[in-house]
């Protein structure tokens, strides 16, 4: 029961992540001119894609060994 409580954690972090990741990245495509955003914004967006890209690489490997656990049926 844990080992999926885990799996399913793992992946709706890795989702997660991965959406703000790629909505992110293309936020400047959609946003419009460049000097409209504020100050505030292009600080804080390359913290917020760095902190999803870890959270995605971390969640993806937790995502991999659960899966693992799972498939071989030993903890």
């Amino acid at each position: 029961m844990m080992l999926e409580a885990g799996l399913v954690g793992a992946r709706f972090i890795h989702f997660a992540c991965t959406i703000v990741l790629f909505g992110g990245t293309l936020f400047d495509l959609y946003s419009g001119l460049p000097r409209i955003r504020s100050e505030r914004l292009v600080r804080l967006l390359p913290a917020v894609l760095f902190v999803a890209a870890i959270g995605s690489l971390l969640s993806g490997l937790a995502w991999f060994l659960f899966t693992v656990r799972n498939r071989s049926g030993s903890s």
